[in-house]
C-alpha cells in the first residue's frame, strides 16, 4: 500500500519527535537516518538505557503500528481495588486487542492521538510524550515508560 505524501509526512513527524524527545526518552540512538529528500526512508537504531541491550529499529512502519495498537484497544478491567469498607470495584481502561495488556493511557490522549492519526495530524495536539506512547505501544504493546 501506498502512502500518501500527507500520511508520510505525519508519521515522519511522530518518529522525529520520538526520537529527539528533549531528554524526556527511554533510550539512546544508536542510528538516526532521516534523509530530507525522502521521508519514507527516515529510521532510528534506538537502545533502551535500562534495557538488555537489544536494538529496536524504528521506521514509518514502526509508528503506524503503534498508531493501529491505539486504535484498536479496547476497554476491559485493568485492575481491582479494595474500598475501605472492604468490597471490591473494577476498574476500566484501555486494553491492547491482542494481547489483552493494558496501555496505561488516559482516554483524553487516546482521543487526542486518535484525532491526529485521523486528520494526519491536520487536527490534535500531539507531544512528544504521545510521540513516545504510539513508539511504546509500537515497540512493547502498551505505555511502559511514560
Amino acid at each position: 500500500m501506498t502512502r500518501t505524501k500527507q500520511r508520510t509526512e505525519f508519521l515522519g513527524d511522530i518518529l522525529v519527535g520520538a526520537i529527539e524527545n528533549y531528554g524526556y526518552g527511554w533510550f539512546s540512538v544508536d542510528t538516526y537516518h532521516i534523509p530530507e529528500d525522502n521521508p519514507g526512508a527516515w529510521f532510528a537504531d534506538i537502545i533502551e538505557d535500562d534495557g538488555d541491550g537489544q536494538v529496536h529499529h524504528v521506521d514509518l512502519r514502526t509508528i503506524a503500528k503503534g498508531l493501529s495498537v491505539i486504535r484498536y484497544a479496547r476497554v476491559d478491567v485493568v485492575a481491582t481495588r479494595t474500598r475501605m469498607d472492604g468490597s471490591e470495584y473494577n476498574v476500566p481502561g484501555y486494553v491492547n486487542e491482542k494481547t489483552g495488556q493494558p496501555l496505561y493511557m488516559g482516554e483524553k490522549q487516546r482521543a487526542n492521538i486518535l484525532l491526529s492519526d485521523r486528520t494526519n495530524g491536520e487536527d490534535g495536539d500531539m507531544d512528544v510524550i504521545d510521540y513516545l506512547a504510539v513508539l511504546e505501544c509500537a515497540i512493547f504493546g502498551a505505555v511502559t515508560y511514560a
